[in-house]
């Protein structure tokens, strides 16, 4: 049987750290201009970089959302957003 993993929400780097302080498996979190939650967030390139390596350091996971999909023209600018995410 797998055990239960606790995915929480993060919008800040204050949140995020708040949730792997109280138990918290992973979180999630994305850049304001791909969130629905654009007034929480504070994830931008580097707060995410820093989340993210925050994270890893301890052994937890970092799941980067994009809950708002771009098209068209916007396609290429979300790409070069991701990118040094992503790498």
């Amino acid at each position: 049987m797998k055990k239960p993993e606790l995915l929480s929400p993060a919008g800040t780097l204050r949140n995020m750290r708040y949730a792997f302080a109280y138990g918290a498996d992973a979180v999630y979190a994305g850049m304001p201009r791909y969130s629905l939650r654009v007034r929480n967030n504070d994830f931008l390139h580097d707060n995410l970089r820093t989340g993210i390596l925050e994270a890893h350091q301890q052994g937890k996971q970092f799941f980067v959302a994009a809950n708002i999909m771009p098209h068209g023209a916007k396609l290429d600018t979300f790409m070069e957003d991701i990118r040094p995410v992503v790498e």
